[in-house]
């Protein structure tokens, strides 16, 4: 189990909506084995919320539990995660950056990680900058094109 386990990528892309049931679905002993992830994460709803609610949708905490369940891999030393958005909710992740981003921060391994999001900073945030070593920042598109947004 060490071998295939440690050795290996984890694709856990088709499990996104499950990432936060994921340490009480494998066993202990094998969550925390896990080496290698990557994760395709699609996220239609608007950004989760996390600071600024007194009450949490169910996706505000499956949001933050999956973060959770990412920080608790106790071995992880590779970690790859692809956020894609819909365009039209783009300009409200830009602004609302720091509420999205404050789970990010309980990942502490592996110490460097990717995290590719399809907008750009938010040139008032906090947390981004924090994170920065982290990011990469694509631009959002539509149809194979890059969207420009217009400057307010």
């Amino acid at each position: 189990m060490d071998v295939l386990y440690g050795c290996n990528l984890f694709d856990l892309s088709g499990m996104q909506s499950h990432l936060a049931l994921l340490p009480s679905i494998l066993p202990e002993t094998l969550f925390g084995k896990l080496t290698r992830v990557y994760i395709f994460w699609s996220w239609f709803r608007a950004v989760p919320v996390v600071e600024r609610k007194e009450v949490l949708t169910r996706q505000d905490r499956a949001w933050i539990q999956s973060w959770e369940s990412i920080a608790a891999m106790q071995s992880l030393n590779y970690l790859s995660i692809q956020l894609r958005i819909t365009g039209a909710l783009c300009e409200y992740w830009i602004k609302h950056e720091d509420d999205a981003l404050l789970p990010v921060r309980k990942v502490t391994r592996p110490r460097h990680f990717k995290l590719e999001v399809p907008f750009p900073a938010n040139p008032t945030g906090t947390i981004g900058k924090d994170l920065e070593h982290i990011f990469i920042r694509i631009g959002p598109t539509w149809l194979g094109k890059p969207i420009v947004w217009p400057r307010a």
